[in-house]
C-alpha cells in the first residue's frame, strides 16, 4: 500500500518505485534465531519449495537496474511479473501514508 502511494507522490519525478517477493530462501542468516527443530523443517521445506539467494535475488536486481519495467509504477512483483493485488484501495494508501508522515515528522 505505501509503494503504491510513494509511486503517486514520486510520478512527477521520473522515480520508479516497486514492491516484490524473493520467494522462500531457506539459505539465509534471517533463520539463525530459530531452533534446531524449526530450522530442520524450514530446511526441508525450503527442499521443496524453496528458492536459491540467486533466484531470489533475481526480481530485486531486473527492477533495481531495467529501463523498462512492464506493468504498473507502484506495482508487486515475483518472477519480474507483476501481481494483481487484491487489497488495493486508494483511501486507506494515502491514510497510512499520512499516518507514516505523522510519525516520521512527530
Amino acid at each position: 500500500m505505501l509503494t503504491r502511494e510513494w509511486a503517486k507522490n514520486l510520478m512527477n519525478d521520473n522515480i520508479s518505485v516497486y514492491s516484490l517477493t524473493p520467494g522462500f530462501i531457506p539459505k539465509t542468516d534471517l533463520f539463525r534465531e530459530q531452533t534446531r527443530g524449526n530450522k530442520i523443517i524450514l530446511n526441508t521445506f525450503g527442499l521443496l519449495g524453496g528458492r536459491s539467494v540467486e533466484k531470489g535475488a533475481d526480481t530485486i536486481i531486473w527492477l533495481a537496474s531495467s529501463d523498462k519495467i512492464p506493468g504498473n509504477k507502484g506495482g508487486f512483483f515475483k518472477d519480474r511479473r507483476e501481481l494483481k493485488c487484491g487489497f488495493t484501495n486508494p483511501e486507506a494508501e494515502k491514510r497510512l501514508w499520512d499516518i507514516c508522515e505523522e510519525y516520521l515528522n512527530g
